[in-house]
């Protein structure tokens, strides 16, 4: 049986940390038709990986109505 990821604080993970911590549970579509701003991102290229825009419109687009974001 795989061990759960354990949550290490809100210091900075590596991309494959971050992966493995939300890939533990995937939570269904509840209004896939219900449009979504969502407020607030990052995207990075540093030590920790990269996770650019294509990321961030594959996540963005894997099934919520992500209709814009705002990222730093």
């Amino acid at each position: 049986m795989q061990q759960p990821y354990v949550f290490s604080g809100h210091g900075y993970r590596t991309l494959a940390q971050a992966t493995a911590w939300t890939q533990q549970y995937q939570e269904p579509v509840l209004e896939p038709a219900l449009e979504i701003i969502d407020p607030h991102h990052h995207v990075w290229d540093d030590q920790r990986g990269r996770y650019l825009a294509h990321e961030l419109a594959a996540d963005t687009g894997a099934g919520h109505n992500i209709v814009a974001t705002v990222f730093v």
